[in-house]
């Protein structure tokens, strides 16, 4: 007697372990299928893969939430990016970095598409990785678990890259009304919609559009997209437990399956695919040991009330859940005993309700069930696995095994956050998103009595909201949280002061409270920056005007500049070459004074004039004959000077008819000096005394080492007369008589 049973699987879990899953991509597609994929009843051959080889690969779940053990995954990226810390991506923390914001790992083709994917995502795919095999089915069902990940989850639902994948099935039997290449059908569908609805991005997903995302593009895939957010699970990449995967979110457990004919040659085609555009890679992870061709299946479910939790259909959560295992079988002509082994790390009647090791099927009855109820022991075990297994004969007389699972975990109290937030203007729209841990199932209350999961709310003021979480289990969680309005703007200004009119000032403005970022505009001179420099004549105000996100405020920066009195003299506009003569009077400005000379060229002669300056005066000589300006300034040379135009005559030279070379306190008349030598460089000079003995002579005469009473042999001569020749550069001689007196 064949007896053939028919059961839908959907299985998913995740584990709080602190491990990371292991992504190996040696594999090669041969072994990925044969000794990694296929179950029982199944025989593959003509294996290939399509795409970049670190787009396939084994994984190994090895404690992280991935809610299948092991198995293939195929990416539209590289693989290895599930396990993230190879990779970088801005959005930290995480196992290797969040992805809050979309991951954009490489390693796909950049142009390699698949026109069946193309169809399902309904814009142009790119970076296609494919693996295709024949196989002989040895039952009358053919049938695989998978989760369908992806980086474009949330921010991207709704939107225009959306991501495909599909498992595309031809053969005997298989009519898929010319959609597909080869007449295929596609087995990665949603549960029980009738016509089947294909599981993408856009139809699998948190049930509300993305930040990129608007409904209408749901809506072309199926109006109830919505309703289908119980195959998904949003994944905490902000939790920085390494057993969390890369990708933003994931679907549950899913089973793909078709009715095949016992012995019949089969093809599939497994495709993913990004959708229009070649980056924020998406992957699908196929369960070990679950390809398989069975006439007789089991199932198992936890759903609460039709609602499934936060860890999939197959956990069970002490004290909140029971679980059923279901047996299917398509002949009813009989009654079928059904005995089964009962395996798995969880202890029948010390973790559940004892269960008996077999089934009656009753005859014109197709199903049968066992109820699992999982014992509250409040002890942290971790998952417990239950595994219900039965070998059987399938339809073409070859022995077979079905088998299904379920885990028992602990319960673990549910937390909701809310974080706090500035809003960027008072009355602006501000959305509070929340954060649950826990068994989900969720259901959410808020203050204003918005039952939604996130709430728009625009606060003119600092306001606290808060939100109660119930979970699937029914606790009750909750959390508040301040949306705060910034301060008012605030201007300090930092002004100057000046010691020279239109001398530069640098001034400056701090800024604080409002809504950053600020900028500037400074009125008086185009500036933008919190800096800037001036070069006022008079004490000043300076206006800039403050600009943040929201509003804006004047401020005034004063420079403070010190006005001064011009510089003022009274001069000798005419002198002898040679002759002092001192400036009277000279005040105004900062009393710190230079000077410059020029000729009438306008030329620097700067030693064609003597500055000296004294304790009491400050004198100028002659050197060179001829007309000069003496340009007086101050330490602020831009703004207040005085111009001194002086004429220097070559006057007469005048000679003394006495001196007194005493060295004494008095320093005066010390020295031969000839009144106007300083206009006849070059002149010579021969002293005699009363004998007409030559005791001093000197061929180029000058007044800063003129005679000083001594012979060349540098011994001091008796007072006395002497006599001079004096031979001026211009060729006129002088002779007279010189009395030295010493005292």
């Amino acid at each position: 007697m064949n007896k053939c049973l028919l059961v839908l699987l959907v299985i998913s879990f995740s584990a709080h372990v602190n491990s990371q899953i292991i992504v190996d991509q040696t594999v090669t597609p041969e072994d990925a299928v044969n000794n990694i994929l296929l179950g029982s009843g199944v025989i593959a051959e003509n294996i290939t893969f399509s795409g970049d080889l670190n787009q396939i690969g084994s994984f190994i779940a090895n404690g992280s939430n991935v809610p299948l053990g092991e198995g293939v995954i195929l990416g539209t990226g590289n693989v290895n990016f599930a396990s993230s810390p190879d990779f970088f991506d801005e959005d930290i923390p995480g196992p290797g970095g969040n992805n809050n914001t979309g991951g954009g790992a490489g390693g796909g083709n950049f142009g390699v598409g698949d026109s069946d994917l193309q169809i399902i995502a309904n814009v142009d795919v790119n970076d296609a990785a494919i693996l295709e095999f024949d196989f002989e089915a040895t039952g009358d069902t053919v049938q695989f678990n998978f989760v369908f990940a992806s980086e474009e989850y949330p921010e991207y639902v709704c939107g225009t890259v959306n991501d495909a994948f599909g498992f595309f099935l031809s053969g005997p039997g298989i009519n898929g009304g010319g959609v597909y290449e080869d007449n295929a059908i596609n087995l990665a569908q949603i549960p029980d919609t009738d016509p089947p609805v294909p599981v993408t991005i856009n139809s699998v997903n948190p049930g509300v559009a993305g930040t990129n995302g608007q409904d209408i593009n749901c809506d072309d895939i199926d109006l109830n997209w919505s309703d289908y957010n119980i195959y998904y699970i949003a994944n905490d990449t902000q939790n920085t437990d390494p057993s969390i995967i890369e990708y933003d979110g994931f679907t549950v457990v899913l089973t793909a399956k078709s009715a095949v004919e016992c012995g019949g040659q089969y093809h599939i085609k497994m495709a993913i695919a990004d959708g229009g555009d070649t980056a924020f890679d998406s992957a699908v992870f196929l369960q070990a040991g679950s390809f398989e061709s069975s006439a007789i299946e089991i199932s198992s479910t936890a759903a609460i009330a039709g609602n499934l939790t936060f860890a999939g259909d197959s956990v069970i959560v002490e004290g909140c859940n029971n679980a059923q295992f279901s047996f299917f079988s398509s002949n009813t002509d009989l009654a079928d005993t059904i005995r089964f082994e009962i395996l798995g790390s969880a202890e029948n009647m010390t973790d559940y309700e004892s269960i008996a090791d077999s089934i009656i099927i009753p005859q014109g009855e197709s199903e049968g069930f066992i109820t699992i109820e999982a014992f509250d022991d409040s002890i942290v075990e971790g998952y417990e696995t239950l595994i219900l297994t039965y070998i059987y004969e399938n339809g073409c007389g070859v022995l077979d095994t079905a088998s299904s699972q379920l885990y028992i975990a602990d319960y673990v109290q549910p937390t909701v956050t809310l974080n706090e937030i500035t809003a960027p203007c008072p009355g602006d729209d501000v959305t509070l998103t929340l954060e649950t841990t826990g068994f989900g199932g969720f259901t959410y209350l808020w203050s204003n009595n918005t039952d939604s999961q996130n709430l728009v709310v625009s606060p003119s003021e600092t306001s606290v909201y808060s939100v109660t979480a119930t979970d699937i289990c029914g606790t009750e969680v909750t959390d508040d949280i301040t949306v705060t309005i910034g301060d008012e703007l605030e201007v300090i200004t930092n002004g100057g002061t000046s010691g020279c009119p239109g001398s530069s000032v640098n001034v400056s403005i701090e800024v604080s409270g409002g809504f950053p970022d600020y900028t500037y505009d400074w009125q008086n001179n185009g500036g933008i920056g919190s800096t800037n420099s001036f070069s006022p004549l008079v004490s000043s105000n300076f206006t800039v005007t403050v600009f943040d996100q929201c509003s804006s405020q004047d401020a005034e920066v004063f420079i403070d500049v010190a006005q001064l009195d011009n510089i003022t003299t009274i001069y000798n506009d005419t002198l002898c070459v040679g002759v002092s003569s001192p400036f009277v009077g000279l005040s105004g400005g900062t009393n710190s004074y230079s000077y410059e000379i020029l000729n009438v060229l306008n030329e620097l002669q700067s030693s064609a004039v003597t500055i000296s300056e004294t304790e009491n005066s400050t004198n100028y000589t002659g050197n060179t004959p001829g007309l000069f300006e003496i340009i007086i300034t101050d330490a602020c040379p831009s703004v207040n000077s005085f111009n001194a135009f002086v004429w220097f005559e070559g006057c007469s030279t005048v000679f003394p008819n006495v001196f007194s070379p005493d060295n004494d306190s008095e320093a005066l008349n010390e020295t031969f000096q000839v009144l106007g030598l300083d206009a006849f460089p070059g002149s010579s000079m021969i002293i005699f005394n009363r004998w007409g003995t030559v005791v001093y002579e000197d061929t180029n005469y000058n007044n800063n080492r003129a005679w000083d009473g001594k012979n060349s042999s540098g011994d001091n001569l008796q007072n006395g007369t002497y006599f001079y020749v004096f031979k001026r550069s211009d060729g006129e001689e002088f002779d007279g008589s010189i009395t030295l007196f010493r005292k």
